[in-house]
């Protein structure tokens, strides 16, 4: 386990193990082990795992350029190789990128440092540039966040089942928890499903940022009706006109002879009421259990919708 702790005047006193492995080792990797203190922004995190502080991690953007630097170092040995600095990164992109007004992230280190470069690889950063720099060979590299859309391949749903439980069991916490343990919500969860996608006219779409899965669409074809069954995406990419680029997809890969769109949405799900009310479709009952309003709507209004580029509220 491992967590990221901001830095603050409390506890930069950890930086005096960090300034030793520095010193020591460290200095062969990396050039600095600081953000820049003048950086406009800033998101600045100490890397604690096993109780230990261990190395920091760091978001700077300065004015007036378009892209924040990413900053990481593992200062105990003992804690490298280990996938930690992979999560920590993947981390501070999702929680903190929003903050710092940008989707673009550049890094540069080392070339000899074939373990770091593997690590930004995973997480998709791309080499874009190699110079010198006081006789050290340089990989300038470039994280731009990039969302896609995949159907899943009904074959591997063991593979992603773990990661599209966690979106719908994170969403659901706030708006309709269970009550149950999420390891036993889970195994009545995959039972469904794996059930449900026997039917060749149900698919789930997967919502992908880089090489990261951050939600999911699951829908079904009934004659000439598309059944928007579930969506769930990360709540830290809620609100950034996913849902507008996701119909796009969907209305180029699904029949033409679609005349009606039906949905649900869960009583307590203001924001999925609001969204499907805002595309056209018209509440017109509950559904078997009482806990979700069923909506219905024509096809054409979703295309209307998705065709008005001006609209941006999705």
């Amino acid at each position: 386990m491992f967590e990221l702790i901001q830095v603050c005047n409390e506890n930069l006193l950890h930086y005096c193990e960090y300034e030793k492995a520095f010193n020591t080792d460290l200095n062969q990797y990396q050039s600095r082990i600081y953000p820049l203190k003048d950086a406009e922004h800033l998101r600045w995190y100490h890397i604690r795992a096993d109780k230990k502080y261990i190395g920091a991690i760091w978001l700077e953007k300065s004015a007036p350029d378009d892209f924040a630097v990413l900053g990481i170092f593992i200062a105990d040995k003992n804690f490298r190789d280990k996938g930690i600095g992979k999560r920590a990164i993947e981390q501070i992109i999702e929680n903190d990128l929003q903050f710092i007004n940008t989707d673009k992230i550049v890094l540069r280190v080392r070339e000899e440092n074939k373990r770091a470069i593997a690590c930004y690889n995973s997480v998709g950063f791309k080499e874009t540039l190699k110079y010198k720099k006081e006789k050290l060979n340089i990989v300038e590299m470039i994280w731009e966040k990039s969302v896609r859309f995949t159907y899943l391949n009904k074959a591997n749903l063991k593979t992603v089942a773990s990661d599209i439980f966690n979106i719908l069991a994170d969403n659901m916490e706030i708006i309709a928890p269970t009550g149950n343990k999420r390891e036993d919500d889970f195994k009545c969860w995959c039972e469904g499903i794996s059930k449900s996608l026997q039917k060749d006219k149900r698919q789930i779409i997967l919502i992908m940022c880089n090489l990261k899965i951050i939600g999911y669409f699951q829908y079904y074809i009934n004659e000439s009706t598309f059944v928007m069954e579930e969506i769930q995406i990360k709540s830290s990419y809620q609100g950034r006109n996913i849902f507008r680029e996701l119909y796009g997809y969907i209305i180029t890969n699904i029949n033409e002879n679609i005349k009606y769109v039906e949905a649900y949405a869960n009583k307590a799900n203001v924001k999925s009421i609001g969204i499907l009310e805002h595309i056209g479709l018209t509440k017109i009952g509950m559904n078997k259990n009482g806990n979700s309003f069923h909506f219905r709507g024509k096809y054409e209004d979703l295309l209307k919708w998705y065709e008005s580029k001006g609209d941006k509220k999705c």
